[in-house]
């Protein structure tokens, strides 16, 4: 996903439902229901173009977390007045819609400064949103701070190099025994490579995850897939076009 040509920033709708409060309407079978309207949020988000090394992926805007927030937009209580705390949030750019779901604390962490520095830009006047930095190799960024209380770890396209893997795991595992109850609920757009012409493609970074932290007896976590929100065009607008194509391959 690339910004608009000519700028630096991508406006973001997202379509979320709304029940109205007190009319009633019945359906197709004479059942009464409560009517539910859609409610528009919009907000742009500044991000750069183009990135020339690891360390700056962060500043870009990747499919990953769009896909992530509609599943959200999709599943709103799994957010509504809790603590979020995303992971690798990079540009920030769920933060008008984690407000817009009802978020009572979202803490938007990143290890690189120029990426908060752009989270907090994009978020300037969000009164739920906070942005520190926390990185998955430097564990007195997560072993302290953040409060008392998580609910909700959120993130989205860690999976793309093997050397991260690792500390992720490590971050996840201590943050999760940190915050008994909290739940971890990641987004990733496959990746795919071909490994060996008779082994079908694969993602391996997120591969290499499940197969070392997921998987055996000595398994650190339990990793249970989601059903996709479907379509995705019904919760987001890209500058007035549906993503579905660009979604697709996320899960």
């Amino acid at each position: 996903l690339q910004p608009r040509q000519g700028s630096s920033s991508i406006q973001l709708q997202w379509a979320l439902p709304e029940a109205s409060s007190f009319e009633l309407g019945y359906d197709s079978d004479g059942d009464l229901i409560r009517p539910v309207e859609p409610r528009e949020v919009r907000y742009s988000v500044r991000c750069e173009r183009e990135c020339s090394e690891l360390k700056s992926v962060g500043d870009q805007m990747w499919n990953g977390a769009l896909f992530l927030g509609c599943f959200l937009a999709a599943n709103p209580s799994l957010v509504e007045g809790k603590t979020v705390l995303e992971l690798a949030c990079g540009v920030g750019a769920l933060g008008g819609l984690y407000q817009a779901l009802g978020v009572q604390r979202a803490i938007l962490t990143d290890y690189s400064s120029s990426a908060l520095s752009l989270c907090e830009a994009n978020n300037v006047g969000n009164s739920v949103v906070e942005a520190q930095r926390l990185d998955f190799k430097d564990p007195g960024t997560y072993s302290e701070g953040l409060g008392e209380r998580v609910d909700v770890i959120l993130a989205a396209d860690v999976w793309y190099d093997f050397g991260i893997n690792e500390a992720l795991s490590d971050a996840l595992l201590a943050l999760l025994s940190r915050f008994k109850g909290a739940k971890a609920l990641l987004c990733c757009e496959e990746r795919l490579n071909i490994i060996h012409p008779a082994v079908p493609p694969c993602d391996v970074f997120a591969q290499d995850f499940v197969d070392k932290y997921a998987s055996g007896d000595n398994a650190r976590f339990r990793i249970r897939e989601l059903p996709s929100p479907g379509d995705v065009s019904k919760y987001l607008q890209l500058a007035g076009e549906a993503p579905g194509s660009l979604l697709r391959h996320c899960k």
